[in-house]
């Protein structure tokens, strides 16, 4: 077991590239079955919900998860092309998933403190979370009715995860870049 980790490793290593695009394949296919199972619960609680069109919710997702792909070779674009795509996906297509755009937006900004240049990193990281954080927090605001008092509750307990873990993250990343 210890040696085809190490051989695994030892591949990844060697084709951070190839190896970053894969990560990239995985997460986009997962997302867009995410994607699904929201947008059929959303339907199932609210008769009235219209979804997305299937091209919106795949352009949504794909703006945020495809950039992962340049993540180590260009770390700061790669982030703040996710930011750009979470927020086309959020705003303008009203599409995408919550679940694995949350992951993805973790591990883009992981990767910009990790590997970006040590002068920028910070902003751009900062920059990324207010933005991200200012589209969940109107979403809380003006997406949710005033009268569905727990799911407003449930949101912001999930704006609050979404901070902590990019913080987390980004104090991560910064570490190890350190």
């Amino acid at each position: 077991m210890t040696s085809t980790v190490s051989r695994i490793r030892a591949r990844i290593q060697s084709h951070p590239v190839a190896a970053d695009a894969g990560l990239a394949a995985v997460l986009l296919g997962t997302a867009l079955v995410s994607s699904n199972v929201e947008i059929d619960n959303l339907q199932a609680a609210d008769p009235s919900y219209r979804p997305p069109s299937t091209a919106a919710v795949v352009a949504g997702v794909a703006a945020v998860v495809v950039p992962v792909a340049l993540r180590r070779r260009a770390p700061l674009s790669a982030l703040v092309a996710c930011t750009a795509g979470f927020l086309l996906s959020r705003v303008a297509l009203d599409s995408g998933d919550s679940t694995i755009t949350s992951i993805v937006m973790s591990l883009a900004v992981y990767s910009a403190a990790a590997h970006g240049r040590q002068r920028r990193r910070n902003w751009v990281c900062a920059i990324s979370l207010v933005a991200v954080m200012a589209e969940l927090v109107r979403e809380v605001i003006v997406d949710i009715p005033p009268d569905l008092p727990s799911l407003r509750l449930v949101q912001a307990l999930a704006l609050l995860l979404n901070v902590v873990l990019f913080c987390a993250m980004w104090a991560l990343g910064g570490a190890i870049g350190s």
